[in-house]
């Protein structure tokens, strides 16, 4: 079996696998015939992005810096194997470049709006929109506007968008009609400007183009057993992202269709021990990555709901 190397800058204890700063991965690549799995690179980004650019958390600012540092990573361990590439990472950390990717393959996304004043935004909010920072993550960087009620991540001052302190940013009041808020939303660049669906939150983790676990972040809004389009819309969104290790936050609205709303390439530190080893398990089988399967319809199992 391939052996596997995870780059990253905190991992959980109990992985199995060698681990590796990017500091140390860039100092002294891998062997080579390793498998790179990358991880968040924490330390960068606390170090020369979050908090360090001139511009509003999350926006193009940051996904631009991030891009820059991964093809750095890249260059660095070029002709080394990943699970998923630098490029492929990058893509997947700026929301509005997902988005493009799934449209332009027919994955189901919730529709994009493009708002180019504050009327026009105002006019959006009467349906309901959330507002997301491209490369904002942790719920961090979204406004909600709704016909009778407005909230933010951030602070806002009337003037401008501060970040708080902290990793968790509870959602605060804005005052609905606040026009300088929607200007300021408008004249920024790195705001997704997404149509608001309701309806049951799913967490779907795919691995070489199979749905390997599926998990209810909400109390499921109807009865019934899962869509057969969930399990093809996570697998094409993977193949579309060209992601063999992906983690979509997933959207079934009343009528049970689903909509990819987030996907997630680095390896997550909350993964469950069991789903890990699975995981490592199928990334490292010797089986041709060409010869591998996507399934297109429903595959029940002990670790799915």
């Amino acid at each position: 079996m391939t052996s596997m190397v995870v780059v990253a800058d905190a991992v959980p204890q109990w992985v199995a696998e060698p681990v590796v700063s990017y500091g140390g991965a860039l100092r002294r690549p891998p062997g080579p015939g390793a498998l790179v799995f990358l991880g968040f690179p924490h330390e960068h980004w606390d170090a020369a992005i979050e908090g360090r650019l001139p511009a509003v958390y999350g926006t193009r600012a940051y996904a631009t810096a991030l891009a820059a540092y991964l093809a750095k990573v890249a260059e660095a361990l070029d002709g080394l194997a990943f699970v998923n590439s630098p490029a492929a990472v990058a893509v997947t950390r700026d929301k509005l470049a997902v988005k493009r990717t799934l449209l332009a393959a027919g994955v189901p996304t919730p529709r994009a709006h493009f708002p180019r004043t504050g009327a026009e935004l105002l006019e959006l909010a009467a349906g309901g929109v959330y507002v997301k920072a491209i490369c904002g993550s942790m719920g961090k960087g979204i406004t909600h506007l709704r016909q009778d009620r407005w909230r933010t991540g951030y602070l806002f001052d009337g003037r401008a968008l501060r970040s708080p302190a902290g990793e968790h940013w509870p959602p605060r009041e804005v005052p609905v009609g606040t026009e300088a808020l929607l200007d300021l939303l408008c004249s920024t660049d790195g705001f997704l400007f997404e149509e608001e669906i309701r309806g049951e939150e799913l967490r779907v983790t795919v691995v070489d183009g199979d749905v390997l676990r599926i998990d209810s972040r909400t109390a499921p809004a109807s009865g019934g057993d899962l869509p057969p389009e969930l399990w093809q819309a996570a697998a094409a969104g993977a193949r579309a992202l060209s992601l063999r290790y992906a983690v979509f936050d997933v959207l079934l609205d009343a009528h049970r269709r689903p909509y990819l709303i987030d996907v997630q390439a680095f390896p997550a530190l909350e993964t469950p021990p069991v789903l890990w080893r699975s995981i490592v398990d199928r990334l490292t089988r010797e089986t041709p990555h060409h010869e591998r399967t996507v399934p297109c319809s429903p595959q029940r199992s002990s670790s799915t709901l």
